[in-house]
């Protein structure tokens, strides 16, 4: 017997799912529970450890089936496992994504899409001059925009293409010179 001098009892199949058995922690001083004799006495027993003793009382998680007298539902009575779904050995959680911006995703669709090359320029020249400086920036630093731009072969747009780099370096140093109070200076080194 552990734990204020109680004892483990099996209580018969009838009261739990045929697969399941309870095993549950009854203390010595509760008057007619020694005896379980039918269905009834069973859930009245339950039920009073429920209401006087449920820090003492332990059941799996799957004894739906053995809801109380009072009439509440068996959802009502089931345990909710603390911290999440169980996780296997040695399994760790992953760390939570970031939510994306509007930006960030309108670039990757620019990019990824299979449009001639100077209908994709046109595309990445319209978003570049209609984003701020900040927004240019976290863009950029996620999609890896320029370096995209270089990689790439152009053919007979090579210049359009050299000249939406430069657009974009020139839109990037035009933000880093703005030096307002309120501007977020993440990106600066030594921070």
């Amino acid at each position: 017997a552990r734990g204020g001098g109680g004892r483990v009892v099996l209580l018969p199949r009838p009261a739990v799912r045929p697969c399941v058995r309870a095993m549950i922690l009854l203390p010595r001083r509760l008057p007619g529970v020694a005896r379980l004799a039918g269905r009834g006495a069973q859930l009245d027993a339950r039920h009073l450890l429920l209401r006087a003793h449920q820090p003492l009382l332990t059941l799996p998680l799957g004894c739906s089936g053995l809801s109380s007298s009072t009439g509440s539902t068996a959802s009502a009575d089931r345990a909710t496992p603390r911290g999440g779904a169980p996780r296997r050995r040695g399994q760790r959680a992953a760390p939570p994504r970031p939510a994306e911006t509007e930006e960030v995703a309108a670039l990757r669709r620019i990019l990824a899409c299979k449009e001639p090359p100077q209908e994709q320029l046109a595309a990445l020249s319209s978003f570049v001059s209609g984003v701020s400086g900040k927004q240019l920036f976290d863009t950029l630093q996620r999609c890896r925009l320029k370096d995209w731009i270089a990689r790439r072969d152009w053919g007979p747009e090579q210049e359009a293409a050299d000249r939406l780099l430069e657009q974009v370096q020139d839109r990037l140093d035009s933000y880093y010179d703005e030096g307002l109070a309120f501007r977020d200076k993440s990106h600066s080194p030594g921070l």
